[in-house]
Order: C-alpha cells, then structure tokens, then sequence
C-alpha cells in the first residue's frame, strides 16, 4: 500500500495487506551500524533465477531487531553470496531455507546454518506481533532505509484472493 501511494501516487486502500501495522514512519530507521554488543543475526532465501536474499540483523538489550542490511542478488552462486555474506562480519547464527546442498554449500565457505522453520502462518504471526507497538511507544521490529527490496516486500506482501477478490487470510500471495 504505502509504495503505490506514495511512489507510485496512487490512492489505495490497505485491505489484503499481511502486514497492515507496517508504517514506514514507525518502522524505518535510517542505516546504521549496530553496537558490537548487540547480537546479530542473518537470515538467508536461496534463490538464483529469484534472487538470493540474505537478511542481516542485530538484536538490542531490550530484544528489539533491527534489519540493518540486505543482500539480494540473482543469478550468482553460492561462492559468490557467501563473500558478500563474510564481508560484513560474523552472525551468532543464521537461518536458511531447507536445500541441503546450497546449506552444505555456503557451510563449505565457512558459513554454517540452522534450517528455517517453514510454518509460513507462524512466521506472519511473529513478524506482525513485532510491528505492534508497545506502551513504550516502539515496535520490536525497525528496518534500515537501505533495505530497499525488505521495505518492497513488506508494502507488497499481500494475501491470496478468492475468486470474488476478497482476500484469503491464511494464505499470502506467491510473487
């Protein structure tokens, strides 16, 4: 919704949004290094005809994640992601997508990985109790303004609709 309104200047409504609590004025915080001692995290969708993404984030003291950067590529292997990912320091861990060859790959350039729980229900739920915000006045979840492609996504991600083109909630829409 908010890129069509205010890229593309057009009035749209916000229904069929999976993430409709996403505001680019509470959510986006301009690109920053985290402190060392926060915890960082990545996140990794293998892809090479899609891109490849890979998701770097630091968790604060009090258990907020900040995306602070993002790695989006297509048409590359695994050597060549695993530089880019290695560039931009060291992850307590990182979560990738099941294939067991491109983890086992990126595990041979010195990248080891976790499995991804693939529950996508779940995984809404998490990201959208994340963009609640708290009585403090912030959310648990901030995104860098130079994860250009994240901040598409989450403008973008809408549900599935039915044939009459009232949106289906439990499933979003595979673009």
């Amino acid at each position: 919704m908010w890129y069509d309104r205010r890229i593309k200047g057009l009035w749209v409504a916000a229904e069929g949004l999976v993430y409709e609590l996403f505001d680019r004025e509470v959510h986006v915080v301009k690109p920053f290094v985290p402190p060392v001692e926060w915890v960082r995290v990545r996140s990794v969708d293998f892809g090479f005809t899609n891109p490849f993404v890979c998701l770097f984030a630091a968790i604060d003291y009090d258990g907020r994640l900040y995306v602070y950067d993002e790695h989006y590529r297509p048409g590359a292997l695994i050597k060549e992601h695993a530089a880019e990912i290695q560039k931009r320091g060291p992850a307590r861990w990182t979560i990738a997508d099941h294939d067991a060859q491109e983890r086992a790959e990126l595990a041979g350039c010195g990248i080891g990985t976790s499995p991804a729980n693939k529950d996508v229900s779940l995984g809404i739920q998490r990201v959208a109790e994340r963009l609640v915000v708290l009585p403090d006045g912030y959310p648990r979840l901030f995104i860098g303004a130079n994860c250009v492609n994240l901040l598409k996504e989450m403008g973008t991600y809408v549900w599935e609709t039915r044939k009459d083109d009232k949106p289906i909630k439990e499933e979003p829409r595979k673009a």
